[in-house]
């Protein structure tokens, strides 16, 4: 039996939008898209209505949920230590 990875993404960029979030949609048979986060609650919403998951309202929300199995990270690279760090 296959288990989906359920997938959480920390920031609401273009590049999520445009790619990472639509590739996830397009694997439905090995990945669910787990939620969306960012640093503005209605950003996080507007994603989460356009995508159909859930919304959470800051980065460590989306990281202490039992619903994810995996990060996926498309944050300015100056973030990614701290952000890696925290996913670690």
């Amino acid at each position: 039996m296959n288990r989906k990875l359920k997938i959480g993404v920390i920031g609401c960029g273009s590049f999520a939008e445009r790619s990472a979030i639509p590739a996830i949609l397009d694997t439905a048979d090995l990945f669910s898209l787990a939620g969306v986060a960012s640093r503005s609650v209605d950003k996080a919403q507007r994603y989460a209505e356009k995508f159909d998951c859930p919304a959470f309202d800051s980065y460590d929300a989306l990281l202490e949920s039992s619903e994810v199995d995996v990060i996926y990270l498309p944050l300015p690279t100056g973030l990614h230590d701290q952000w890696v760090a925290k996913c670690l």
